[in-house]
């Protein structure tokens, strides 16, 4: 458990270290940090949890051993609830527990705006669009088009690693949008959407 006891020093140089000092490969140690490993891993893709046989293939990948020394290892962190098991819509995810209450609470601080009811009309797209690409002299990529339509008929949208001249392009039209939506109906805050586009 070097890569945990130890800051900054990382799986595979602690996973060196181990073996060099006698762990055997196959050790229930080493699986379970190489479980740990592949979950800390995933939250630099954005991921808070990994279905269970993701966990397992991934950890049996880069421990080399058999899978069902990392199915025992994997059943005894559960026992312990140094990991969760949940189910969530239906699919079963491992979480590691410092991972899930950030989750809960996010989750919950979108839900509510997310569930309340449009404050605006429905907006016409394809006039907006047509007149937001005139007036900037920008052509929406059919890509961009569906990004905007989900954002105009969406109160809470999420933008995870979007390109940034993809993102200006779409905000900068959407902006355009809500001055047309502004001059015909009730049009929703841009600036809203994007802070939520941008979170």
């Amino acid at each position: 458990m070097l890569a945990k006891d130890i800051y900054g020093i990382g799986f595979a140089p602690a996973d060196q270290i181990a073996q060099r000092i006698g762990i055997p490969r196959d050790s229930l140690d080493r699986a379970r940090a190489g479980i740990d490993h592949v979950l800390l891993e995933a939250t630099l893709d954005g991921h808070c949890a990994l279905p269970p046989q993701k966990l397992k293939l991934t950890a049996v990948k880069l421990l080399e051993i058999p899978e069902a020394t990392i199915e025992q290892a994997l059943s005894q962190m559960l026992t312990s609830s140094s990991l969760l098991l949940e189910e969530i819509d239906g699919d079963a995810l491992i979480f590691l527990p410092h991972l899930r209450m950030p989750e809960e609470g996010i989750a919950a601080k979108i839900k509510a705006p997310a569930q309340a009811p449009m404050i605006y009309p429905p907006i016409d797209f394809e006039k907006a669009v047509t007149w937001c690409q005139q007036r900037t002299g920008k052509t929406l990529a059919p890509s961009q088009r569906d990004a905007l339509k989900t954002v105009l008929e969406t109160r809470v949208v999420v933008c995870w690693r979007a390109q940034t001249a993809w993102r200006t392009a779409t905000t900068g039209l959407g902006a355009s949008c809500e001055a047309w939506a502004s001059a015909t109906t009730a049009g929703p805050s841009w600036s809203t959407t994007r802070s939520a586009a941008d979170a």
